[in-house]
């Protein structure tokens, strides 16, 4: 099951954008009542149980209006976990230290 999130402030709208319409394979999209408050028509979602966690809408949305999450992931976010939060260390810097070193060294000889 799927969670997905509009936010309508930043939607071109159905009728002026659409692509989450055209690219949803379950035709989950419609077109909502209210205007949002550029006066666009974003668009409404009226079963998300239908929706298969393809994603094309959240990837081809050019204003990135739109999220999609697994319900797991979605549910997962709201429980204590023992994991740790925060910045991810990947053991690897972009540049050495030696490598930066070298640049500033190459930069006082010129």
């Amino acid at each position: 099951m799927a969670k997905i999130t509009i936010f309508r402030h930043a939607c071109k709208g159905v009728e002026s954008c659409g692509i989450c319409s055209f690219v949803c394979p379950k035709d989950l999209f419609r077109t909502s009542e209210e205007m949002n408050e550029a006066g666009y028509l974003p668009p409404e979602i009226d079963d998300e149980s239908e929706c298969t966690v393809c994603e094309n809408c959240m990837i081809y949305c050019p204003d990135l209006a739109i999220v999609v999450e697994k319900e797991s992931e979605a549910t997962s976010d709201n429980e204590d976990s023992e994991a740790p939060r925060g910045p991810v260390e990947t053991g690897s810097p972009l540049r050495s230290d030696k490598a930066r070193g070298n640049r500033a060294k190459a930069s006082k000889d010129e």
